[in-house]
């Protein structure tokens, strides 16, 4: 069983057949205050409100500028999210892919020299 489950058994919560979510989506957080127990259902609503998994609604092109350059600024993923409602989840994987294909560039432009 997992610690955010056992917690909140414990703690006389009924979570038979049921989830238990992180409010602040950092599983390390293992306050029971920051639990909520819902169905799996709701826990996808969740995920899609707050911009994380694959039903997560896309990033808009002006957001993801704003959120580069701030970030570039010196504005921690931290502020970003409570700024952009968006997860820290969400939000890392959106820098560390723009991180990606940022570096992946200079290496294709110069595999593309070599094209025959």
């Amino acid at each position: 069983m997992r610690v955010h489950r056992a917690r909140m058994e414990l703690a006389g919560y009924d979570i038979k057949g049921k989830v238990v979510m992180h409010i602040d989506d950092n599983p390390l957080n293992v306050r029971l205050d920051n639990f909520r127990v819902g169905t799996q259902a709701e826990n996808m609503a969740d995920m899609a409100h707050k911009g994380r998994g694959r039903t997560a609604s896309r990033f808009k092109a002006t957001e993801i500028a704003d959120i580069v350059r701030k970030h570039n600024a010196g504005v921690s993923i931290n502020q970003l999210t409570r700024e952009t409602g968006r997860s820290r989840t969400a939000l890392r994987g959106l820098l560390q892919n723009i991180a990606l294909k940022a570096s992946q560039k200079p290496a294709q432009a110069l595999l593309g020299l070599f094209e025959l």
